[in-house]
């Protein structure tokens, strides 16, 4: 049984390790008290250690308007792309994604979520769209002309 227990720790250590994305685990009041190594470097921290207990606001760029920090959403399955802030200031879209974990009376006990970095993504969205616009516009200049 304990070889079997030992095995499971190392293929859960080896999946959280060498995901790309950030593995975190929120509690209310005690904020964040797992992350793994992606997590940290995703907020330019050098090891998951540095992240634990830390505040969840402090990672938002915009952490006034924020009401739940690294919440995600009621529904498990949505995913919410939230402006993040990294250790050094500098800023990131995150799309957020998880689970609420709630008691049998239905308190939140943990959210267990994963933070993955849009930020190309996003850039190159927003450039297409720009390219899409121009070509409607020649479009409609020529169209015009004719």
């Amino acid at each position: 049984m304990q070889k079997r227990l030992h095995e499971q720790e190392r293929l859960l250590r080896s999946i959280t390790g060498n995901v790309s994305d950030g593995l975190y685990r929120l509690v209310p009041g005690e904020g964040i008290v797992y992350a793994n190594q992606a997590f940290a470097q995703l907020f330019g921290y050098d090891g998951a250690a540095e992240v634990l207990g830390l505040d969840p606001h402090a990672l938002h760029a915009h952490a006034e308007r924020q009401a739940a920090p690294l919440r995600v959403p009621e529904e498990s399955t949505q995913n919410e792309e939230v402006l993040l802030r990294r250790k050094d200031g500098s800023t990131f879209v995150g799309l957020l994604g998880g689970a609420v974990v709630r008691d049998e009376d239905g308190t939140v006990q943990h959210i267990d979520g994963v933070v993955t970095d849009i930020t190309d993504l996003k850039e190159r969205e927003k450039t297409l769209k720009g390219e899409r616009d121009r070509f409607e516009t020649l479009f409609e200049t020529l169209l015009q002309e004719r």
